[in-house]
Parts: C-alpha cells; sequence; structure tokens
C-alpha cells in the first residue's frame, strides 16, 4: 500500500456522518463500559475481601480476548459487519440489565458478576475486530490513521471519565445506577447498526473461510520475526499492567479514591496519545 500523499488532522474523519456517529455512540457506550469495570472489581473486592476473587475480574474480562479474539476476526472478514455488531452489542446490553438486576435486587453473587463480566468480555472480543475494520472503511486511505487515532482517544478519555465519575455515583447511589447506565449506553449503538445493516451487502459466510482466514493469521504471524517479537512485547507489558489494575481495588479504603486511580491511568493513556505524534517524528 503506498503512503498517503497528505496527513489528515485529526478530527477530519468527523466530517463523515456515519462516522460521527458511530464516533460518538462508541464514547458514550466506551464510558458506560469503564463505569461498569469499575463498579464490579469494586463490588467484588467489598464482597469476598479476597485478593483471588478480586483479581479473576480482570481473568474474566481479558480471557475472552485470549480465547475468541482470532475466531472473531475470522467472522469479521466473513460475515455482514453490522449484522456481527449488532448481535454482539446486545448481548453486552442484555448482561449489563442483568447485573443491574441482580444489583438492585439486593442479591449480588460474587459467581454470578465473573460470569457476567466473562459475557461482557467475550462480546467486547467479538465486537473489536469487526468495529476496527469497519471504521477503517468508513474514511478515506488518508484519514485512517486519524480515524484511528479518534478511536483511541474515545477509549481514553472513557477509562479518564469513567472510573472518576463512577467512583463519586457509587457513593452515592450504589452499583445498581452504574450497570443500568451501561445498559442504556449500548442503545445509540445498536441503533445505528440496525440503520446500517441494510446499507452493507451481507456476505456469503462459509465455515471454511473462517478457518482459512485463522490458519492465514497464524501463518503470517510465525513467518515474521519482528512481528513475533512485538507479539513478546505486547504480552509482557499487559501481563504486568493487568496484574497492577487487578489488585489496585484491594489497596484503597474507598470507592472514590479507587475511581481517581483508575482515572490516573486513563489520564496518562490521553497523555501519551497527545505525545506520541512528536515521539514518533
Amino acid at each position: 500500500m503506498p503512503p498517503p500523499s497528505h496527513t489528515a488532522s485529526i478530527f477530519q474523519p468527523l466530517r463523515h456522518a456515519r462516522f460521527r456517529q458511530l464516533w460518538m455512540a462508541n464514547l458514550l457506550s466506551n464510558l458506560g463500559s469503564r463505569m461498569q469495570a469499575f463498579a464490579a472489581a469494586w463490588q467484588i473486592a467489598s464482597l469476598s475481601q479476597s485478593p483471588q476473587l478480586t483479581a479473576l475480574v480482570q481473568t474474566a474480562t481479558w480471557a475472552p480476548m485470549l480465547l475468541f479474539a482470532l475466531p472473531a476476526g475470522a467472522l469479521a472478514d466473513t460475515l455482514h459487519r453490522p449484522t456481527l455488531l449488532f448481535r454482539s452489542n446486545a448481548v453486552m446490553a442484555v448482561a449489563a440489565v442483568a447485573m443491574a438486576l441482580l444489583a438492585y435486587g439486593g442479591g449480588q453473587p460474587v459467581p454470578a458478576l465473573l460470569l457476567l463480566t466473562f459475557v461482557m468480555g467475550a462480546g467486547m472480543a467479538f465486537t473489536m475486530p469487526a468495529w476496527q475494520a469497519s471504521m477503517s472503511s468508513l474514511v478515506p486511505l488518508h484519514e485512517v490513521e486519524s480515524a484511528a487515532t479518534l478511536n483511541n482517544l474515545s477509549y481514553n478519555l472513557a477509562a479518564l471519565a469513567g472510573p472518576a465519575l463512577g467512583g463519586v455515583l457509587f457513593q452515592l447511589s450504589g452499583a445498581g445506577p452504574l450497570y443500568l447506565f451501561n445498559a442504556v449506553s449500548f442503545s445509540a449503538l445498536l441503533w445505528i447498526y440496525r440503520q446500517w445493516r441494510p446499507a452493507e451487502t451481507p456476505r456469503a459466510a462459509t465455515p471454511e473461510a473462517s478457518h482459512q482466514g485463522m490458519a492465514s493469521a497464524l501463518r503470517i504471524s510465525c513467518a515474521s520475526p519482528r512481528y513475533r517479537s512485538l507479539l513478546m512485547y505486547a504480552m509482557g507489558i499487559f501481563f504486568v499492567s493487568a496484574a497492577f489494575a487487578a489488585l489496585l481495588p484491594l489497596l484503597h479504603p474507598n470507592a472514590g479514591t479507587y475511581g481517581s486511580l483508575m482515572g490516573a491511568l486513563g489520564a496518562g493513556a490521553v497523555a501519551a496519545a497527545v505525545v506520541l505524534p512528536a515521539v514518533r517524528q
């Protein structure tokens, strides 16, 4: 692929109506997801007082990415992407409603919270490949990098605001409103995906195509020494950061402090996104 003839500004992709709608809806959904993640981790830490069970929140969140990301990427290449995105987000919305019902009902068993957290993680694992591929198809080639930066900015802004806001709301009203907000936050995305489905031609999906896609991904990845090194570095960094996040709820006495610290992680990510272009140069 030849390099783009010029570099687009970071906000240029927002001129495209479909991308702008999806970006704004995804920002709202990311905010709800970060608030839900905060509430689940703090609840389980408070209910169990167990480092092992508290650490399982991170396991339940990210194990689906390890298990399902490769088949999800193959499905994103073979299935009708708006339909796949609609269904995976609908599953996450249902899981969020179930968490809210548990919270408002007063029964909040730790195994059920962990199971629903796993379902949320599975929905995200099937969403991410199709989402990233769809976003790059909604803007011209020279705006793809700006679109990717905007998508990362959406996630990091939610990581900054979601836990901090969640900590305040949790102290005022408990976990129920946070789970309910997360369930409602999917509504805009689901509406857009439903409108988008007839506008894109469905793909003819076959099991053979999915299997070939996964085999090709593994073959190409293993054949590149530089890519293998990149994966190893990423795995090492993620292992340490996930372990830190897993034990963070146990180190501080109240939800507000924990939310502020999670928000500080998001603030660092936003600052890095601003500094990164200069570092690359």
